[in-house]
């Protein structure tokens, strides 16, 4: 596996653990698709058409980021998504009223 010759180490029970933290943990449901947080400050990466209204939201003119892309290169860059939350699938259904704003 490429991963692996960069040191990439993974094995099943950091994917999937019963009782400890593992990758499942960090899946989160955003409207019909979901995402995976990827910080402790809430980060989420998702497909595309999942954030396309976020992504058309701060597109201009000048910077088409539906079309070329967008990377932010710090945490300063990032494009803040006032609204768009997600919540582990688990979740969804077990606290009420609108689940999706935990975070």
């Amino acid at each position: 596996m490429p991963g692996r010759e960069k040191g990439f180490r993974l094995d099943a029970e950091d994917i999937y653990s019963i009782n400890h933290t593992s990758m499942k943990d960090a899946v989160v449901r955003i409207g019909g698709c979901t995402g995976v947080v990827v910080s402790e400050r809430g980060l989420v990466l998702t497909n595309h058409h999942c954030a396309y209204r976020a992504i058309q939201s701060h597109s201009t003119v000048e910077n088409d980021y539906l079309t070329d892309g967008f990377w932010a290169m710090s945490e300063e860059e990032e494009l803040p998504n006032p609204g768009l939350t997600g919540a582990p699938p688990s979740s969804i259904g077990k606290f009420g009223g609108d689940t999706d704003n935990w975070m």
